[in-house]
């Protein structure tokens, strides 16, 4: 009986001590960290308090470097084009679905040669991004059916180029600026986003060079489809991960959907944020553009104008496929279903 007693404090001290290595063991344990992978340029502002982030990829060629990965699953989430993600999941059944949408398109049709005024007979030389993207998918909309311009071809012909991104137009106009004369200009219209657009357009009227704005167009699609917006990037999640890993993902959804907030209410202080990382004057490889660019926006359009068109309302998953089926509805293009969208 004595012995028993005697022994029975032992005991509840071994038990004692494993339940502190354990929840010692739990508390040292990291915590999960999302990995994801992005194109360069205007969706990477949705990150733009994550620059040292080692688990970000981004690419200046997204076609190459993030489409694939919605086959081989090896990131937690993806930023692409949203309706080709979209179509490229429903067909392809990957493992990922729709879970924020970042922004709406800033597309321009540029010209050196040219203005809104010119009408054309035949297809005008076009030097444009993305062929199977919703930039490329609206201009050959509207230079068909509203600027008789043509029908063009998704894949490259005589009468258009497309690069992998807008830094493919981008070098290409920036090649005139070198040459300090445009005369030589092998096409008759570009296309542009932001803030390549912006920047270019500045660029060309310091050098006394000329660079006409011929359109908007998110505007012409708005009015040529009842006010269909043209989306542009969204963020998917892996729905193994998603599992997996919940609230960590949902942690950093939240930190993003914050991050969108702060780009569409005042771009000022993003312009100083992103020039934190500015390495030594040159870009920094994970925005893909340098802070004077979206300073010139700022300049340009006003820091509270939203030029990126970042989206603060789409916040529920109705809203969400309702703005993806409206461009495909436009276009004449099946609508996505319910399943491709988190929640």
């Amino acid at each position: 009986m004595n012995k028993t007693i005697f022994l029975m404090p032992l005991l509840l001290l071994s038990l004692a001590g494993c339940s502190n290595e354990t929840s010692s063991s739990s508390e040292a344990e990291p915590s999960y960290e999302v990995k994801w992978a992005t194109p360069t340029g205007a969706p990477t502002l949705a990150f733009y308090n994550q620059a040292s982030n080692e688990n970000w990829l981004s690419s200046s060629n997204p076609a190459k470097d993030v489409l694939p990965h919605f086959a081989d699953n090896a990131y937690d989430a993806l930023v692409f084009d949203g309706s080709q993600a979209l179509t490229n999941i429903a067909t392809n059944n990957r493992n990922y679905v729709l879970a924020e949408w970042i922004s709406g398109g800033t597309f321009y049709v540029v010209s050196t040669q040219h203005d809104a005024s010119k009408t054309w007979d035949s297809k005008p030389r076009v030097d444009a991004f993305m062929n199977m993207g919703n930039v490329s998918k609206a201009f050959r909309d509207l230079a068909k059916n509203a600027w008789s311009w043509g029908e063009y071809a998704s894949s490259t012909d005589v009468s258009i180029t497309y690069g992998a991104a807008v830094s493919d137009v981008q070098k290409d106009l920036s090649s005139l600026l070198k040459a300090g004369s445009v005369e030589n200009d092998p096409y008759d219209y570009y296309i542009l986003a932001e803030p390549a657009y912006s920047a270019l357009m500045s660029r060309f009227k310091a050098e006394g060079l000329p660079l006409n704005l011929v359109y908007d167009i998110q505007a012409e699609f708005k009015k040529a489809h009842d006010g269909a917006d043209v989306p542009a990037a969204a963020i998917f999640v892996n729905k193994t991960s998603y599992v997996e890993h919940k609230d960590a993902i949902d942690a950093w959804l939240n930190v993003t959907k914050q991050a969108i907030q702060d780009v569409a209410s005042d771009l000022a202080p993003i312009a100083s944020k992103v020039a934190e990382s500015d390495e030594e004057g040159n870009i920094n490889k994970r925005f893909g553009l340098h802070s004077s660019a979206i300073q010139t926006m700022v300049n340009l359009h006003g820091a509270t104008a939203n030029p990126f068109h970042y989206h603060t309302d789409l916040d529920t998953k109705q809203k969400k496929m309702d703005y993806a089926n409206s461009f495909q509805t436009a276009l004449g293009a099946p609508v996505f279903d319910s399943n491709l969208f988190l929640g």
